[in-house]
């Protein structure tokens, strides 16, 4: 239910809003302002900010797309209502809330990341289908400045590693809960200094939102304490990679899943999607996995698929459907990094299933073996053919639009020759003294 801004401000008695949207890359831009200019500018509509600010690179420079970059026309911030929350590690009580970005004419900026999941959600919903998801989001904790923390390491699954860093983990448990995020577990994943945070499924952009708020928590509660929260794809070359799996699943508007019968058998409805996911995922992937460092976590086959097998309880594969009844009935899909925009990643495995499901494809059958070392079924193995790959997909194209797509492309190239201009460890130690 939406909550009224004023009503909602005076009674948490907020002295200033954050009135932010997620880019291209999934870090908050925005506005901060004091809580009587925000309700004026909601009301006049004077809450906005350059559409430039959606055509900007992860280094902070940005690509041209055809006059945006130059006129940089201004778009509206709507603040969504049920985003409205507060950010508890301030000192000054203060609120933050997730905006939509519009045209003056109030027309939907539809490349922005938040309104291409938007988007997408619209289409499920004319045909009665809601979707719903539970993010998985890994981690690695470091001593700032450092390869590591300098704490014992207690292996898989260990309390005690969870334990070590317990004021950190208070602060960002009392965060998630201010906030409501609805933490599921929290247990220290397979890599050194890794963790992993599981949330509550829910509705896919409430999904995302929290999503977005726990990413830029665990990163700011983590300087306090002297660390980086880094969710990089794979920040040590022999450790493991960070991914956020992502289970996914349908309902009709009863609440019923649509992806098992009253047998608890598969529907039709579900291996079609899975079909989707098999069927488009290859070119969907720069959203999955948008960094050139995200395609080494493919590479290591540590718990990592970097194929389009799917199967029962199988980790090897790109998708995993988990032994449930049939209210449970779900397929994870662990392709995702942990690098990914939550907004685009959701807007990727959703709409390939979407797709699957409107195309009646049929899935490949169930691998009951090892996906690694297979060479069939694989995906990109490298940024710049996954790209490739997303231009030439029609109807991926079709389902996102040209304009988002193009950006998309546009701001991934940038990054990618941002990154080749720059000497390499490797460079540094092999090439200058041998070459």
């Amino acid at each position: 239910m939406d909550k009224p801004f004023d009503g909602w401000l005076s009674e948490h008695r907020i002295e200033r809003v954050e009135a932010m949207s997620p880019d291209p890359a999934g870090l908050p831009r925005g506005k901060i302002l004091p809580t009587a200019a925000f309700l004026e500018a909601i009301g006049s509509n004077a809450l906005r900010f350059p559409s430039s600010l959606f055509l900007i690179t992860v280094d902070g420079g940005f690509v041209e797309y055809q006059d945006l970059a130059e006129i940089e026309e201004d778009l509206l911030l709507v603040p969504d209502r049920n985003s409205l929350t507060l950010a508890p590690e301030l000192e000054t009580r203060t609120a933050s809330v997730i905006c939509d970005a519009i045209y003056q004419n109030g027309a939907p900026a539809h490349y922005t990341p938040r309104q291409v999941l938007r988007d997408l959600l619209d289409k499920y919903h004319e045909r009665g289908w809601h979707p719903v998801l539970a993010p998985e989001l890994e981690f690695f904790l470091v001593r700032t400045g450092a390869d590591s923390i300098g704490k014992p390491d207690h292996g898989p699954y260990g309390i005690e590693s969870v334990q070590d860093h317990g004021a950190f983990f208070d602060d960002l448990l009392r965060h998630c809960e201010t906030q409501s995020i609805r933490v599921r577990t929290l247990i220290r994943e397979a890599g050194k200094n890794q963790f992993e945070f599981s949330v509550e499924h829910t509705d896919p952009l409430t999904s995302a939102d929290q999503a977005f708020h726990f990413k830029s928590a665990a990163r700011r509660i983590a300087r306090r304490h002297g660390l980086t929260a880094t969710f990089m794809a794979r920040p040590y070359p022999t450790d493991f990679g960070s991914a956020m799996h992502i289970h996914q699943s349908l309902e009709d508007g009863s609440g019923n899943n649509l992806f098992a019968d009253a047998q608890g058998k598969d529907t039709p409805l579900f291996l079609a999607y899975i079909g989707g996911l098999q069927r488009y995922s290859p070119a969907a992937i720069p959203l999955l996995a948008p960094y050139a460092n995200s395609y080494l976590r493919f590479g290591s086959d540590m718990s990592t698929p970097a194929n389009t097998h799917w199967g029962l309880e199988n980790r090897s594969v790109g998708f995993r459907v988990p032994e449930s009844g049939r209210a449970a009935r779900r397929v994870e899909n662990r392709i995702p990094g942990a690098d990914v925009n939550p907004y685009l990643a959701f807007a990727a495995t959703l709409g390939c299933g979407y797709l699957g499901m409107i195309e009646n494809r049929t899935p490949t059958k169930p691998l009951r073996t090892s996906a690694y070392g297979r060479k069939s079924r694989l995906l990109p193995g490298h940024l710049l053919s996954a790209l490739d790959a997303l231009h030439r997909c029609r109807r991926l194209r079709e389902l996102w639009g040209n304009v988002f797509v193009d950006i998309f492309i546009a701001i991934k190239r940038a990054e990618y020759a941002a990154q080749a201009r720059s000497l390499s460890p490797w460079e540094l130690e092999h090439l200058i003294n041998n070459v």
